[in-house]
């Protein structure tokens, strides 16, 4: 949401985990906002359908984490896809404070930037756009603040029997 805040009067729709949508208050608001549920296990067409079609109609534009997280480094090839059968650019942008929505109040703490617009010809080699997301991720987060250091809020448990 703080992304799609700072580009107002920009209009977005925003892909955002089923999960998210289990109290039901909370998914009225996020479908008001623009925002579509999907099942990051089982994505299923609409997961590229939707994106692409508000795309290629020009009426609002699209925002995904291509990660397919907020606090994951290693990006899905879901974002180039949607770009290339949309014919839209990729525009990266880095968020560097609070993981937490209460962190969002502290004064000072968010700073957000925005890297350049990244082609993705039809062609495209996958690969090549998601080194050329990654290094435009990199460059930004050194922009802002070279010695930012992500802290995973829900990092893999790496024991069974850890509950």
């Amino acid at each position: 949401m703080w992304f799609a805040m700072t580009l107002l009067p920009r209009q977005f729709i925003i892909m955002a985990k089923k999960e998210l949508y289990k109290n039901k208050a909370f998914g009225w608001a996020l479908k008001k906002i623009g925002v579509f549920p999907v099942d990051r296990n089982h994505p299923g067409p609409s997961a590229i359908k939707i994106p692409v079609k508000e795309l290629r109609s020009g009426t609002r534009n699209f925002m995904i984490f291509p990660s397919g997280s907020r606090h994951s480094s290693k990006l899905e090839g879901g974002a180039v896809l949607i770009a290339k059968m949309s014919g839209r650019s990729l525009l990266p942008v880095v968020y560097q404070g609070p993981l937490k929505f209460v962190g969002l109040f502290r004064r000072g703490s968010t700073s957000v930037a925005f890297g350049p617009l990244i082609p993705v010809p039809k062609k495209a080699d996958e690969k090549e756009i998601i080194i050329s997301m990654q290094k435009a991720f990199s460059d930004l987060d050194k922009k802002i603040n070279k010695n930012w250091v992500y802290i995973d809020p829900h990092p893999k448990r790496t024991n069974n029997n850890d509950k």
